[in-house]
């Protein structure tokens, strides 16, 4: 075993600043960042339990359907798909935090019961465009969320421009969420549920 310093620009090179000491195997193909989170599948069930946290302070009356077992779907079913990693996960949850701050200094509400769909996905757009070289078209994410893809535009646009273009997470940034995220407590019933993906 081996430390490492990063695997990708999201991921940043702070580990010594975390109280967990990130290692990769010999084959070098772990994604460190999930398995210093317990694993993808535990990563992912504590990136959604921040996300739900998150969504349940922010709007009013969250449509009970908004579970973490919906979002874990979602996020293991873009991680299947185009390779979403946890530390994108992450970087997602923080994006996703400074939106809610964004639209609440402004006393805009935005997000909604109706809209939460297309916010995460308009957020998965945003990170992988922040955080990758080559990205999926629009149109792709369209197609696969049943949604058309000039609302996908607008709505892309929309988010951006509420953000003030200010997108890119700095190093300490993503250290602080991986740190909130680490520390999110999973529901047993979650913990122990089969995803099918």
């Amino acid at each position: 075993m081996t430390e490492i310093e990063g695997q990708s620009e999201c991921e940043g090179t702070a580990q010594k600043e975390t109280k967990i000491d990130i290692q990769l195997d010999e084959l070098k193909n772990i994604d460190t960042i999930a398995q210093a989170l317990g694993g993808q599948k535990k990563a992912f069930q504590k990136i959604s339990a921040k996300i739900v946290r998150t969504l349940r302070s922010t709007v009013q009356e969250l449509d009970t359907t908004i579970y973490s077992d919906s979002i874990i779907q979602f996020l293991l079913y873009l991680n299947s798909g185009i390779n979403f990693s946890v530390s994108e996960g992450l970087v997602a949850t923080e994006l996703l935090s400074r939106f809610i701050n964004k639209q609440t200094e402004r006393d805009r509400h935005a997000l909604k019961n109706n809209n939460i769909g297309t916010i995460l996905v308009c957020l998965t757009l945003i990170t992988l465009k922040t955080c990758r070289d080559q990205v999926t078209k629009n149109s792709f994410f369209a197609s696969q969320f049943s949604m058309q893809t000039s609302i996908l535009n607008i709505s892309e646009i929309s988010f951006i421009k509420l953000m003030d273009f200010e997108l890119w997470v700095q190093e300490h940034d993503f250290w602080k969420i991986f740190q909130e995220v680490a520390n999110e407590q999973i529901d047993n019933k979650i913990q122990n549920s089969t995803i099918v993906i």
